[in-house]
């Protein structure tokens, strides 16, 4: 590890502030994350068959799924709930109040976010704010950091991110980038958003800063990643094939 604290310029001009992580330290991270006050959600086992992103709690902070495919469930709840309250009705006798339910939602940390994932939430938001700005789910994203976990290769043979402007490696997605290195079990921690330095500043003590050898190691992996995941369709001839056949019975 080398002792040179790093920084390079990503979108807006901003430093990014890169770490090295090992996967054990992980927990810990999770851990120090929810001690500052911040629901963590991340990819854990569920039986043998398939992981799920569910929120972790104090006694059971492991994040045992991280980078193993891509969740059955997604992390959509961190920002768009099944189901919640959107107002309070009460009666008492014949007279009847309503009231707004609290909107001061809590912090929540996605941890091991896959960049197909991560991007979601900005495509949708124009459903929700292009003429009636949604508070639930405007102030629930506001509140939603994402630690984005970068894909080396196509988590199966239905990714199709390629295609639609994500990329598979992570990049420009998120408030922290991890990539994974060679030997799997250390990973890049590259910091995006001043959220994101935050994040990284409640890494657990040992985790190294990281040099160009780790960097260049790192933007290695993430060109590798881009190379085997191959462009499925044209997003624009899809939309223009739609159009075209809009009024077919």
């Amino acid at each position: 590890m080398s002792d040179v604290t790093a920084a390079v310029q990503v979108g807006g001009g901003a430093a990014a502030e890169r770490r090295l992580v090992r996967r054990d330290a992980l927990e810990g991270w999770a851990a120090r994350l929810m001690a500052a006050g911040n629901h963590v959600v991340a990819p854990v086992l569920v039986g043998d068959a398939h992981s799920e992103y569910r929120q972790l709690s104090p006694e059971s902070a492991e994040p045992n799924a991280l980078g193993e495919g891509l969740a059955r469930l997604s992390p959509k709840d961190a920002w768009f709930p099944r189901s919640e309250p959107i107002l309070h009705l009460r009666r008492r006798g014949r007279a009847w109040s309503i009231s707004d339910p609290d909107l001061d939602f809590p912090p929540v940390v996605v941890l091991g976010a896959r960049p197909c994932d991560a991007a979601a939430p900005a495509v949708v938001a124009p459903l929700f704010g292009w003429d009636y700005q949604d508070p639930f789910f405007e102030g629930r994203v506001a509140k939603v950091a994402l630690v984005v976990m970068g894909c080396g290769a196509p988590v199966d043979d239905a990714c199709f991110c390629t295609s639609v402007g994500v990329d598979p490696a992570g990049e420009g997605q998120g408030d922290v980038l991890l990539t994974e290195l060679e030997d799997g079990e250390v990973f890049l921690a590259e910091a995006r958003t001043e959220r994101g330095r935050e994040l990284l500043a409640a890494l657990p003590d040992g985790s190294g800063t990281a040099g160009e050898a780790e960097a260049g190691a790192a933007l290695a992996r993430r060109e590798a990643a881009r190379a085997r995941v191959p462009r499925r369709f044209d997003p624009a001839a899809v939309r223009q094939a739609l159009v075209e056949r809009f009024e077919d019975p």
